[in-house]
């Protein structure tokens, strides 16, 4: 299905899914002819769920993430397919994940993504966080670097690089959650962005760089204030009063 298309309105057989992380798993969302079912709950983030769920008429399993329509969030969905549509042509090549379609209704819009195996977080979990081989993280920064190319050309920030949104595919890698700009996961916040800018991706890429080779996050700051500390410490960083001045 083309991610050309406007959201669609969708009927629903229990009850629009509150939540996929419980009660709601196992219902149906029908969009025209098409029924999807609710089977897990994927994750949760600031703007929403994810859940996996299975399109009938495809047989394939897919991921589903669902916006919920409040007032100061309604502009989110529709930034989101702004992007996506801008994105479109250039899935295969930047290697991000692949959009399938939309469609809405008064409780929320859904976005429907191929399923993909795994993202480099549970990957590095399940390997107790062991560091990669040089020439593993070699080929994920090249392409991550080729899609950072690509998105400035479209004159968009991803503004949330991180191993959990870099997904694993048959020894490749792609990329998700590509968003309008909003405050990124702190462990790989750019000191641009602590310091009021808005340029980030590059300094995201470099600490996901960092955490493949170490094992941990290069800064594992627990507020604001101890990341600026733990960036301002480290080797060749600046100190705090040229910090406070502004960078």
């Amino acid at each position: 299905v083309s991610g050309k298309h406007p959201p669609r309105a969708w009927g629903r057989l229990q009850g629009p899914p509150e939540t996929v992380m419980g009660r709601h798993a196992m219902e149906t969302l029908v969009v025209g002819a098409e029924r999807y079912d609710l089977v897990a709950g994927v994750g949760k983030g600031t703007f929403g769920e994810v859940a996996q769920g299975w399109w009938r008429s495809t047989g394939e399993m897919v991921a589903i993430r669902i916006l919920k329509n409040k007032r100061y969030r309604g502009h989110v969905a529709k930034n989101e397919l702004r992007l996506l549509q801008a994105c479109g042509g250039w899935t295969q090549d930047l290697h991000i994940v692949r959009f399938l379609e939309s469609f809405a209704d008064s409780a929320g819009t859904y976005l429907v993504f191929e399923l993909l195996e795994q993202n480099l977080q549970d990957f590095q979990m399940k390997n107790n966080f062991l560091p990669l081989p040089v020439r593993h993280i070699r080929t994920i920064t090249v392409q991550r670097l080729a899609e950072l190319v690509k998105l400035k050309e479209l004159s968009i920030i991803h503004a949330d690089l991180k191993p959990e949104n870099i997904m694993l595919v048959d020894h490749l890698t792609e990329v998700c959650h590509v968003k309008q700009p909003y405050i990124q996961t702190r462990s790989y916040r750019a000191a641009e962005i602590l310091s009021g800018l808005p340029f980030c991706d590059v300094w995201s890429l470099g600490c996901v760089m960092a955490d493949l080779h170490l094992g941990w996050p290069l800064y594992p700051g627990i507020n604001g204030y101890d990341q600026v500390r733990h960036i301002c410490s480290s080797p060749g960083g600046s100190g705090y009063r040229q910090w406070r001045q502004g960078i």
